[in-house]
């Protein structure tokens, strides 16, 4: 797996919480990063030339739109672990 860049949304996890640093072994502080709304991060996408899609459990198989895409890359969207994504992140992400 490829990552360029981590978006953080505003109220998110704290990078250097211990059980991020334990579970990542540090290794997503070698990791380009922003912060920012779901505003911005929705225009960082277009910026970029993303398709931004979410990891949902009730979200659809996600070869079926990413065998069609042509020069553009994939920001991947995870949510809470106990309450899954934010609803404003369907106002422009694919579940």
């Amino acid at each position: 797996m490829n990552i360029d860049s981590i978006f953080y949304i505003h109220n998110t996890v704290d990078p250097y919480n211990h059980n991020v640093m334990d579970i990542t072994k540090g290794k997503h502080l070698f990791i380009p990063y922003n912060v920012g709304s779901y505003n911005e991060l929705n225009k960082f996408c277009e910026q970029n030339n993303l398709v931004p899609i979410v990891a949902h459990t009730n979200g659809m198989d996600p070869q079926s739109f990413l065998k069609n895409l042509t020069n553009q890359g994939i920001c991947l969207i995870l949510g809470n672990e106990s309450y899954g994504p934010h609803k404003d992140i369907f106002s422009f992400a694919k579940p």
